[in-house]
């Protein structure tokens, strides 16, 4: 605990304003997408999206925060077209839309290595890599299928927090990733409710 409070206290110290505000501006954004995971995939959809704002102005804020750029702007792209989709009733997008959209953000995160010369780094691969695997899972109508990509995406980032000894971001993530974990129990009770009382109207 007491590595957490440490870390907590190092992450503003010295802090510009442009700091502060990409500070705050994460805070927001990870509060919207705890909400997020609650709710059903067409409001997740337009929650995510808010959220990744947030996070690209967060990401911003210092060199190594900018890992996280390329991924975020694919994520605000994908998730609030998706949700304008869903809304309208068009539906999941073409594959063709999928791997341009990856396409790009693949691009971005290479352009990004060669800046900081990390090709050789496991950690600027956990980003993009769990990215890639939630955008393509989300592309379904089966929101456990979608559900199980948010819950890979967030354990991803666990594991790199783990991995980079960030005691505040592995605090911040678990509470994301059982966040997660408890709404596929809510999804789960709600099915199951649903099915027996369509077998009771059914008898």
């Amino acid at each position: 605990m007491d590595k957490l409070f440490e870390a907590i206290k190092t992450m503003f110290e010295g802090l510009s304003i442009w700091g502060w505000i990409g500070q705050i501006s994460g805070l927001i954004g990870f509060i919207i997408i705890l909400v997020s995971f609650q709710c059903k995939k067409k409001t997740y959809c337009l929650l995510a999206g808010l959220s990744m704002f947030l996070f690209i102005i967060e990401s911003t804020a210092s060199v190594a925060s900018m890992a996280n750029f390329s991924v975020c702007v694919m994520t605000l792209i994908r998730n609030l077209w998706m949700y304008v989709r869903l809304k309208t009733g068009k539906g999941e997008f073409d594959k063709k839309f999928i791997w341009i959209l990856l396409g790009l953000m693949w691009i971005g995160q290479i352009i990004y290595m060669s800046i900081t010369n990390s090709f050789l780094e496991l950690t600027s691969y956990f980003t993009p890599v769990t990215a890639t695997i939630l955008t393509i899972l989300q592309n379904n109508k089966n929101y456990y299928v979608v559900k199980l990509g948010i819950l890979i995406q967030e354990s991803g980032a666990l594991a790199l927090f783990i991995i980079c000894g960030f005691p505040f971001s592995i605090f911040r993530q678990i509470i994301l990733v059982s966040s997660v974990i408890f709404s596929i129990i809510v999804l789960i009770i709600k099915d199951i409710r649903l099915r027996k009382k369509s077998i009771e109207y059914e008898e």
